[in-house]
């Protein structure tokens, strides 16, 4: 969790652009529980 009040202005992290077909193969393969 987050000590301060605010949230900084930026992302702290990784961050993943993909496109809908790659995210709903992650879901589908996630509900199989084929993930590793």
């Amino acid at each position: 969790e987050w000590p301060e009040e605010d949230y900084p202005p930026y992302a702290n992290g990784p961050g993943y652009v993909v496109s809908s077909d790659i995210a709903e193969f992650v879901v589908s393969e996630f509900e199989k529980h084929s993930l590793r």
